[in-house]
């Protein structure tokens, strides 16, 4: 099984953040103690249906399927440790680790940890468009989610008290999809005189997987002049329409028999594990209880509650 998500060539460079033989990247990978990393923010979005029948008829068309597939794979390549050497299965196993190492949410837990939630009447576009359970072959009882998000933590050394939050949507304000990692912010103590109530904000590497492929980080810097104040200041690199479509890369490592790329039974097993507990809880819930949030927004009021329990916000494309 493989993703185009997994080939474009934002996500490829993950592989090599923390590879020691590639010297650009050391960057991130020297000054960057797991201690200065607050949060990791996972974010899938999109919009619009692979489809007018619903999504009961295949799993691979229910949202939840992407926060399995798609953003797992992304969470083991952010989380995983540097391989060995960079053949397919030494890579694999390390993605395997990370999944192994994911803290279990029982099933009386979920309510805490993950939201599910549904689309209702709203704008897309600026168009009107209609809700889920108005959809041409949905039932208008469906509990078929739509939105899910989920805060987990990985048990190892290097992530221990790192929360992870994972956050996928359809009908959406914006599609993309986007890798963000918060540092934790500076102590005041060397800049409680800045002429200025806004407090310093977290330095942030975001890794765009797409649309428009690319890397920035936003760094919180002085101002230039004579007086101490603190702004925020952004470098940024695109990767261009130079880079090949996802699955033309996929297609060529099939061709060539390369499997970095494609996941492994045992990557498919650990990830369905974990999320067992959370869709056996979904499930018990009656389907008149899903909460509901206007297409064209950013999701759910339950999914920014969430964040807020633990002081944090999503973030915006």
């Amino acid at each position: 099984m493989a993703e185009n998500h997994l080939s474009c060539s934002t996500v490829l460079s993950l592989r090599f953040f923390d590879d020691c033989g590639t010297q650009g990247n050391r960057l991130f990978y020297l000054s960057t103690a797991p201690s200065l990393v607050e949060t990791i923010s996972t974010q899938l979005r999109a919009h619009g249906l692979t489809s007018g029948r619903g999504w009961d008829r295949l799993v691979v068309e229910k949202p939840f399927g992407r926060v399995q597939n798609h953003m797992m794979q992304l969470l083991a390549l952010v989380g995983m440790e540097t391989p060995i050497s960079l053949n397919a299965e030494q890579i694999r196993n390390e993605k395997v680790k990370v999944l192994q190492a994911l803290r279990p949410i029982r099933e009386h837990d979920v309510t805490g940890a993950a939201v599910c939630a549904q689309y209702g009447r709203g704008y897309a576009e600026g168009m009107p468009v209609k809700g889920y359970r108005e959809e041409d072959g949905v039932s208008p009882q469906s509990g078929t989610e739509t939105f899910a998000c989920v805060k987990l933590a990985i048990d190892s050394w290097r992530w221990s008290g790192v929360p992870f939050y994972l956050r996928h949507g359809k009908r959406l304000a914006k599609k993309g999809t986007e890798i963000s990692v918060y540092f934790k912010k500076s102590p005041d103590i060397l800049f409680n005189a800045a002429d200025s109530d806004t407090p310093v904000d977290h330095n942030v590497l975001t890794i765009r997987v797409q649309p428009d492929e690319g890397v920035s980080l936003r760094m919180e810097a002085k101002a230039p002049g004579q007086v101490l104040q603190i702004q925020s200041v952004k470098m940024d690199f695109r990767f261009g329409d130079d880079s090949p479509q996802a699955y033309e890369r996929l297609l060529l490592d099939t061709m060539i028999g390369d499997a970095t790329l494609f996941i492994c039974h045992d990557e498919a097993e650990h990830s369905w594990m974990f999320f067992d507990p959370i869709l056996s809880a979904w499930r018990n819930e009656d389907a008149r209880r899903v909460p509901q949030y206007p297409a064209g927004t950013w999701g759910p009021k339950e999914a920014d509650l969430l964040l807020a329990q633990d002081g944090r916000q999503w973030r915006r494309l």
